[in-house]
């Protein structure tokens, strides 16, 4: 099944995305004369489907990658890697979800020593998970159908995303996404999640069901073969500073259901 995904406009607005943004330390520049620009992306994703807590952040300084700074998050170092994921030159920081990190804000601390210093914050969601799959009731789905499914709810979430793809394609950057168009605790995915793209027929075979309950501005890229399903766009920066611009945010993944897609009996 190839990747389709929808982004439908989300209930909160770009700027209460950035309002949670605030710089919880002055920036510094401790060295007369030395301004750099810095540039970082990057996300928190806690996946109890593969009991993974992990935080990958990319930084750049005067648009170079830049591997000479420290960060922090939550009060956890993030290493340094040549190699990491698929990606190049990035900052990472893994653990099991236990300890994992609790839900509330936590602290992004940007350390270049002594050109400058400074921190945001990043607001990780509470636990939750999929309570009831409405419809189809008997869990075999037809051509034709809908699936709508309910969950929990998450606290601190901005945002939620449905999302699904066949179970044996998980994590490897195919699957069906999109944004609910108004925040609730409940989503119905559409035919063409389930379809054969481009062809409207249904693509059969066991499907996994997944919520992501959003915080801040996740970056799709370094997540899109970190989640089961990649994220459905990239929203705007949501850190805007005269030194300091990027995006982050958090992602609580569900623990998945299912769905089985059936054209004979």
């Amino acid at each position: 099944m190839k990747l389709r995904v929808i982004c439908l406009t989300p209930v909160l607005a770009l700027l209460s995305l950035m309002a949670q943004f605030g710089c919880n330390s002055a920036p510094t520049n401790n060295k007369p004369g030395t301004i750099y620009d810095y540039h970082i992306r990057g996300t928190l994703i806690q996946d109890p489907n593969i009991d993974s807590s992990r935080i990958v952040l990319k930084l750049q300084r005067d648009l170079r990658d830049y591997a000479a700074a420290n960060l922090s998050f939550g009060g956890n170092i993030l290493e340094y890697s040549n190699l990491k994921y698929g990606f190049d030159s990035i900052f990472y920081f893994s653990q099991d979800m236990t300890p994992g990190y609790s839900a509330g804000a936590k602290k992004l601390i940007l350390d270049d020593s002594p050109f400058y210093t400074d921190s945001v914050s990043i607001t990780v969601g509470g636990a939750y998970g999929i309570t009831v799959v409405n419809d189809p009731a008997n869990r075999i789905l037809r051509p034709g159908n809908t699936v709508t499914y309910s969950w929990s709810g998450s606290a601190n979430a901005q945002d939620y995303v449905i999302a699904t793809v066949l179970a044996d394609s998980a994590y490897r950057g195919y699957g069906y996404s999109e944004y609910l168009p108004v925040i609730g605790t409940s989503g119905t995915l559409p035919v063409e999640a389930f379809s054969v793209s481009p062809s409207p027929d249904l693509d059969t075979g066991l499907y996994n069901l997944y919520v992501y309950a959003i915080t801040g501005v996740p970056d799709s890229t370094l997540t899109a073969k970190l989640l089961p399903v990649p994220l459905p766009n990239q929203f705007p920066n949501n850190i805007n500073k005269a030194d300091l611009v990027g995006r982050v945010g958090a992602i609580q993944v569900t623990l998945l259901d299912t769905v089985r897609a059936r054209t004979l009996p």
